[in-house]
């Protein structure tokens, strides 16, 4: 996908369900109907390799990543056995994942640029965009089946 060490991408997609007998409000999304999100991890070969389902549509993605267990075990380095550390200059480069500005600064979340960039970071931003456009493409095609 372009980056040589990063471990995973991040999306997810509502998944549409017929109205539940209760708590039906929780599962309303913001696009006005009923669902249930499916946040899907996949790997530099973009095959996926995690899924997390069955929250209510009303709950952000990032939520749920933040309430699963992969935190934990990105900062204990528990979740990237085998995949290496890169150097590039005197930084260290650890496995990353790549994620939409959505989601919150941590030291394993690869996130794009803000605004007002040099050269050298517009192109970091292009390569990151395509990389997470890739994921997106992905999704699209799960949608469509």
């Amino acid at each position: 996908m372009g980056f040589s060490n990063y471990v995973r991408a991040v999306d997810g997609t509502h998944i549409l369900i017929l109205c539940p007998a209760h708590a039906a409000q929780a599962f309303i999304n913001c696009k006005g109907y009923f669902s249930v999100i499916l946040i899907g991890i996949i790997n530099h070969h973009s095959h996926f390799i995690h899924i997390f389902t069955s929250w209510v549509g009303s709950t952000y993605e990032v939520n749920i990543i933040c309430n699963s267990l992969l935190p934990v075990l990105m900062e204990d380095r528990c979740y990237t056995p085998g995949v290496p550390n890169f150097i590039i200059g005197d930084a260290m480069i650890l496995p990353s994942f790549i994620e939409d500005p959505s989601y919150p600064f941590l030291s394993w979340w690869m996130k794009s640029y803000g605004l007002q960039l040099d050269r050298q970071k517009e192109h970091f931003k292009y390569y990151l965009r395509r990389c997470h456009m890739k994921i997106q493409c992905i999704f699209s095609c799960l949608r469509v089946c």
